[in-house]
């Protein structure tokens, strides 16, 4: 493999680095280094992982490592205090810092190698693709209505059939696996079933289903038997277990002998694993290896089993390898876009590409080309046939704020109304202004203060934000933001000052004020959040957990610390003294981890283990009290003297099931 870090030329297969007289051959084991860190470039990569991924877990001493950077960065001319290419952060890792990109080659040279070698280089052409494919959208209409809502859409990849779940009534789990000819009026259904499909996988040769159903605290994957139609539950056979509520995409072979499946790991919900699942002997492989992690999606080719996989940066870009069969990833160069999703474009070995609430195509080089005239509707799953024939469904959420009075029966109210989203509101400390996030002007998340019935932006400067519930400091003349680096900021209303308050290095997700000087706040150590105390005085750090911890919040007594833990059921208390923590709440959803809150001795949270998903009171020690069961509530914020409750509401903004075409522009 041939890549510039640069303008400096990497042989991954030669092991040499630079171009002609002046390259330098590199011992395989630092090539190896290098190439792991290409296929994570900007990304922190710790020493264990180098350890455990380039020396597949033969001991070796930080020496060993250190002689291999050393020897890469003389071979790449790199300087150590101002690194172009590899940075060190002391105590964690490297990161690779230098632009990644392919060299461009000529096409004349292509013929001449051919002519040279072609049995050598047949292979390598037909896996190139000249240019993206140039296409354009032409809009249709309706392909489903039906009551309630429908989602999850598949066309069979000759495009004459669609699959899609269709869920009557939002109220009730009960669903349906629906069938439908294209050319035919009404659906048929299928299965029917209790729950939420999380994904959904039709074989090329339409007589298989893979579907992921949740329900509640459970999700399985089950194979259904298309031939005949009709059948019931007892003929699903089960095939695997999967994690609730995190990420799971199915994706049958060409040969319907196996599945690909990305999903969480059973024991680590932050690492997503791309791995093969066989059905005859219903066990798992990883035909990729397991250098490949926290990857956010993938796109099987329409004629064959090479795979497209991607994983999301921080900011607006995405990482691109290329899996074929029996041959270690190949990175591709990034992609300026937030890559959402990747669907099969039907008779190419191309992909149609979701981002932006665009339709894109991406080759298998990974080069890209924005569909002319494709929308801006939300869109949901998307799915491609053979002749063009595009179908998708719009289930983006939208955030509403609302208002409930407490005193005046839990009447609710419109808040701050807006045609866009706006979510996370609280309540200033005088129970009076609000701050909330909203998008209304069309540049992501921004900071807006409510007060008196008006509402108005507080700019962040060269600071975009996560959806998170702001956090008034003590004092009521600061907030504590989250950023969308996984930062957390402070903001001074005075003047408007905004500032970084942890490591550009560290993940951090969740924080809240300890007093008017101090911070709590999570961050991520050896794949699991713990909880830190920061004295933003002196910048010191104090670590207060060591099994994991997540959100918490200190109690009125100043004695104790209440938290919780990233997708574990329970609440725990810290006492500050002595270290001492206890398990003193566990009928506290997993799902609770950032949606709770502690006023005065009143827990409020949002979901329940057994009564479902709404809003919940629990004084401490006594009994449960429901105040509103609904699965619309997203967050929430509680006033100081617990009469108000701010509301955001989460609306499934799922449309009938819509097509159009895709029509190729001659070049």
């Amino acid at each position: 493999m041939r890549i510039l870090l640069n303008d400096t030329l990497v042989d991954t297969d030669a092991n040499r680095i630079g171009q002609g007289p002046n390259s330098t051959e590199v011992e395989s084991q630092s090539m190896a280094v290098l190439a792991f860190l290409i296929s994570y470039a900007n990304t922190l990569v710790s020493r264990e992982t180098l350890f455990n991924e380039v020396w597949q877990g033969k001991v070796v001493t930080d020496n060993s490592l250190h002689r291999v950077i050393a020897q890469l960065r003389k071979a790449l001319g790199d300087d150590t205090h101002q690194p172009l290419f590899i940075k060190t952060v002391h105590g964690k890792g490297y990161i690779l810092v230098a632009k990644v990109s392919r060299p461009k080659q000529p096409k004349y040279w292509r013929l001449a190698a051919f002519a040279l070698a072609a049995t050598v280089l047949l292979s390598a052409i037909s896996s190139q693709s000249e240019q993206p494919l140039s296409l354009k959208y032409l809009d249709s209409g309706i392909q489903t209505s039906l009551s309630g809502i429908e989602y999850q859409p598949q066309l069979s990849i000759d495009g004459s059939a669609l699959l899609f779940v269709h869920r009557p009534n939002l109220a009730h789990a009960e669903s349906y696996l629906m069938r439908k000819d294209i050319t035919s009026d009404e659906p048929s259904q299928v299965y029917s079933f209790q729950g939420r499909v999380n994904a959904l996988s039709w074989s090329d040769d339409k007589l298989r289903v893979a579907i992921a159903i949740q329900q509640e605290e459970r999700c399985q994957v089950f194979a259904l038997d298309l031939a005949p139609i009709s059948f019931d539950a007892e003929r699903a056979t089960r095939l695997f277990s999967c994690i609730p509520h995190s990420p799971l995409q199915l994706a049958w072979s060409q040969a319907g002998d196996s599945l690909f499946v990305l999903k969480a790991d059973s024991t680590d919900q932050f690492k997503t694993q791309l791995s093969r699942f066989h059905l005859a002997s219903k066990q798992f492989s990883m035909p990729f290896g397991k250098s490949l992690i926290e990857l956010h999606g993938f796109g099987r080719a329409a004629t064959s089993d090479q795979l497209m996989v991607y994983k999301r940066d921080q900011g607006p870009s995405t990482r691109l390898w290329r899996l074929d069969p029996g041959q270690q990833p190949v990175p591709l160069e990034p992609l300026n876009l937030p890559l959402e999703q990747l669907s099969q474009l039907a008779g190419q070995d191309s992909w149609i590409a979701l981002a932006n609430d665009r339709l894109h195509t991406i080759n298998l080089d990974g080069d890209s080309a924005e569909i002319k005239d494709s929308f801006r509707l939300g869109i949901g799953n998307i799915s491609l046939a053979s002749d063009g024939l595009l179908v998708f469904n719009t289930d983006t959420s939208r955030y509403r704020l609302s208002e409930l009075n407490r005193v005046l029966d839990l009447r609710s109210a419109p808040y701050q109304e807006s045609s866009l989203n706006q979510a996370a509101a609280s309540y200033h400390p005088n129970g009076q202004t609000s701050a909330f996030l909203s998008d209304r002007r069309g540049r992501g998340w921004e900071l807006w203060l409510a007060e008196n019935g008006k509402s108005r932006p507080l700019a962040l400067p060269d600071h975009e934000l996560r959806l998170a519930t702001p956090q008034w400091r003590p004092d009521g003349n600061g907030l504590l933001l989250l950023s969308a680096e996984n930062r957390l900021l402070q903001l001074e209303l005075n003047g408007q000052q905004a500032s970084f308050l942890t490591d550009e290095e560290d993940i951090v997700l969740a924080g809240s004020w300890a007093d008017s000087q101090s911070i709590y706040f999570s961050k991520l150590l050896d794949n699991q959040f713990q909880l830190f105390h920061l004295d933003l005085k002196s910048k010191q750090e104090k670590q207060l957990t060591r099994d994991g911890g997540y959100f918490a919040q200190r109690h009125r007594n100043g004695k104790h610390l209440y938290f919780s833990k990233r997708n574990l059921r329970g609440l725990w208390r810290l006492e500050l003294s002595s270290g001492d923590i206890e398990l003193i709440y566990n009928d506290f959803g997993a799902d609770n981890y950032s949606r709770w809150q502690l006023v005065a001795d009143t827990l409020y949270f949002r979901h329940h283990p057994t009564l479902g998903l709404g809003l919940f009171k629990y004084e401490l020690g006594k009994r449960i009290e429901p105040i509103q069961q609904a699965e619309d509530i997203w967050l929430f914020n509680i006033s100081p003297d617990q009469s108000k409750i701010l509301l955001t509401r989460q609306e499934l903004a799922y449309a009938d099931i819509k097509y159009g075409y895709l029509k190729r522009i001659e070049q």
